[in-house]
């Protein structure tokens, strides 16, 4: 299935060369904590030198922490647990299986608010922008590495 939803490439094409970026950072979640920003920044971006991915749930508003991550592709999409579960279905998710094990997994519940749902979408859709940033402005040069960290997190020190 192919890229849905809103996405923006920003203006950062670049030519291929050996000494390209090697890291993307896929920022996820919802935009609780926008002073974050520079948290990431100087632990995680700077130091790996990466290219930022925003995958923004629910229409956040993230323009102060694009001013300071500098995103080079965004997605800010709104959507309900139901789109997600449809689309899960559509992808062979078998529901039955899932209700069958859900007591005795307690760390992705799906009922109530679907967080393990929508952090499967937020996954899927960082992969699909990364994917697409690839092919389309880097020339079908691939990332080395790809690190994942909420919108919301928080370091006083480089994790690496």
């Amino acid at each position: 299935m192919g890229f849905q939803g809103n996405f923006d490439v920003h203006d950062h094409k670049q030519q291929p060369s050996l000494s390209m970026t090697k890291v993307a950072v896929c920022v996820r979640g919802e935009n609780r904590y926008v002073e974050n920003g520079n948290s990431l920044k100087e632990t995680i971006v700077n130091p790996l030198d990466a290219e930022v991915f925003f995958v923004i749930q629910n229409g956040t508003d993230t323009s102060t922490m694009s001013k300071i991550l500098n995103p080079v592709a965004s997605t800010y999409d709104q959507y309900s647990l139901n789109e997600v579960l449809e689309e899960l279905k559509s992808e062979g998710f078998n529901e039955s299986y899932w209700n069958a094990i859900e007591p005795l997994n307690s760390l992705a519940p799906w009922r109530g608010n679907g967080s393990a749902f929508f952090q499967y979408k937020a996954m899927k859709q960082c992969q699909e922008l990364i994917e697409n940033f690839e092919e389309h402005a880097r020339g079908g040069i691939r990332y080395e590495w790809v690190v994942v960290v909420r919108s919301d997190s928080w370091c006083l020190e480089q994790p690496f």
